[in-house]
């Protein structure tokens, strides 16, 4: 069975990853890029899905949205946990994403929330290029990235916030929204800082 490095750790923390998840609503976690969701119906891509929070508020929202988790855990208990028809789990990780092979100029909006920093470097310039080619011309990415100590994924490498701008801008990708230095809503975490970014596919 094919492992996933990004989700070393994450087993020995289900619980902590559980309450964690659900102790921040949607609607403050993601409060920066609330302005940027499309209009439903609309599709909707959630890497690193993690147990479906995200996925299944989005689907509350009216949007069609395919969730990417490529820890069989937590896929078992986002299914149990948020049933809706508008859902749709696949087993995969970035950058690869080899089972969205035909979503090609797919999506409207990407959510990716707290897993780059589980890529490295070249895993990371892969990635952005394999993503932008599932957007749809003037689709939004939107980027929760963590910087800081490790936590219950211990795979994890430093971003470059300025490197990933960068190579956004050769996919043609453009920045909507850039947010850095901002503190964690998880109590305990002052070591820990995100920067939010969207950007959106030009033609």
């Amino acid at each position: 069975m094919k492992t996933t490095p990004g989700t070393a750790g994450y087993e020995k923390h289900i619980d902590r990853f559980v309450t964690a998840t659900e102790q921040i609503p949607f609607e403050v976690l993601h409060r920066a890029f609330l302005p940027f969701l499309p209009v439903a119906p609309a599709q909707v891509l959630d890497l690193g899905a993690g147990i479906g929070r995200d996925a299944y508020e989005l689907c509350q929202r009216g949007f069609e949205v395919t969730a990417v988790e490529p820890l069989i855990t937590f896929r078992q208990l986002g299914q149990e946990r948020y049933r809706t028809s508008s859902l749709i789990w696949l087993d995969d990780a970035l950058p690869e994403l080899s089972t969205l092979d035909t979503y090609q100029d797919h999506f409207d909006f990407i959510l990716i929330s707290g897993v780059w920093h589980h890529l490295d470097q070249t895993e990371q310039e892969q990635a952005l290029i394999r993503i932008t080619a599932l957007l749809k011309v003037g689709g939004k990415i939107a980027l929760s990235l963590r910087h800081g100590p490790a936590g219950a994924g211990t795979h994890a490498f430093p971003i470059s916030t300025t490197d990933l701008i960068r190579q956004a801008t050769i996919q043609g990708l453009m920045v909507r929204l850039h947010l850095s230095g901002q503190a964690s809503l998880l109590p305990n975490k002052s070591a820990v800082l995100w920067t939010r970014l969207v950007l959106e596919k030009g033609n």
